[in-house]
């Protein structure tokens, strides 16, 4: 795995990247997904009010 990418949206509205991380495949890199998802779901909310106050 090289890189992750998070997107939020819906169809007919596009979609934004809210989460990105590269360089996973760098020797020595230490990285947890599961961290990296529950930092995601903590700021949900903030991610969802950018995306509606974007689409209007």
């Amino acid at each position: 795995m090289m890189s992750i990418d998070i997107y939020i949206g819906a169809e007919g509205n596009g979609f934004s990247c809210v989460g990105h991380t590269h360089g996973l495949d760098e020797l020595g890199v230490i990285f947890s997904y599961g961290k990296y998802v529950r930092m995601i779901e903590a700021n949900l909310s903030y991610y969802l009010d950018a995306f509606f106050a974007n689409i209007k």
